[in-house]
């Protein structure tokens, strides 16, 4: 976890060699070079924030909690604010927690390649791409045991996972509008 307090800084983040972002910090404050058109109103006050930012959590909760109350982040300071550069999920087993930290506390999100699997699960099931890979080998099991509250035999079926997933669509209908 990074605090930033600088006066100044200009930061090109290059996401996956497709996405850049310019970000300007000045005196605290968060400004978007391109900044929209709401931006530009004079009447518009700009708070000042200090942001808290991480990424590569993979659904370590308290980890990340930890971290943040080391890094001096306080959840009920308004000018607090929670960046994550991706990576939020798999892995590790309380991914249903930072998903619901990092929703309630409106945290600006990065979208990982760790999302990016996720988000196939609940938009193909087993019939996605990568799915079955995913889960095997990049903790995509974990992530949805812990959305659908189930564990899972040692040995598991594709029937089994789509039954999973469908419960999770059931239960978090907005979550994959949010990981979009």
């Amino acid at each position: 976890v990074v605090s930033f307090k600088w006066e100044t800084l200009t930061k090109t983040i290059r996401l996956i060699g497709l996405i850049k972002h310019s970000l300007m910090f000045k005196k605290g404050v968060l400004l978007s070079l391109l900044r929209p058109k709401w931006l530009k109103q004079k009447k518009v006050k700009i708070m000042k924030v200090k942001l808290f930012v991480f990424s590569d959590v993979h659904g370590q909760h308290e980890a990340l909690q930890a971290s943040l109350r080391e890094a001096g982040y306080n959840p009920n300071d308004k000018t607090h604010r929670l960046l994550s550069i991706g990576d939020n999920f798999d892995r590790g087993r309380q991914s249903l927690q930072v998903y619901k930290m990092l929703q309630n506390r409106n945290a600006i999100c990065v979208k990982g390649n760790h999302e990016t699997f996720l988000e196939e699960a609940l938009e193909k099931g087993v019939d996605g791409e990568f799915v079955l890979f995913n889960f095997l080998r990049n903790g995509l099991d974990k992530t949805i045991q812990s959305f659908a509250r189930f564990d899972f035999p040692s040995i598991v079926d594709p029937k089994t996972i789509d039954n999973a997933i469908r419960e999770i669509n059931c239960n978090f209908p907005d979550m994959l509008k949010w990981l979009k």
